[in-house]
């Protein structure tokens, strides 16, 4: 399955980083555009491949909502404390350089970010 996705990729990854820049270039029409930022970004994929790593928090408590009651006439108040466990999350330990590598190939390319 691997293999039927890694040709995605590099559009799977300009998708991603068209949502937050729009590169623009003077003369350069929106095909030459997609096509340098697929350049780029297969080339930053090259460089910098994904690298996912599991990552685990430890358990804390939190303060829960204030709870208030009126007693004999006075407002009392108090938070409880509730226990959230471990977790554990994956992340891409490469994609702040490769991103940064996609970005650089761009501004050598005479983009800017819009």
């Amino acid at each position: 399955m691997l293999r039927s996705v890694r040709p995605l990729l590099p559009l799977i990854a300009m998708l991603a980083l068209s949502a937050c820049t729009e590169w623009v270039q003077p003369g350069v029409s929106e095909d030459q555009r997609d096509r340098d930022l697929a350049a780029c970004t297969a080339n930053g994929h090259r460089s910098m491949p994904t690298d996912n790593v599991v990552l685990r928090t430890s358990g804390h408590y939190q303060k829960g909502e204030k709870q208030c009651k009126w007693r004999n006439g006075k407002k009392e108040c108090s938070r409880k404390e509730e226990w959230i466990g471990p977790s554990e999350y994956v992340r891409d330990a490469n994609e702040k350089a490769r991103d940064a590598l996609i970005e650089d190939c761009m501004y050598r390319r005479g983009y800017v970010e819009k």
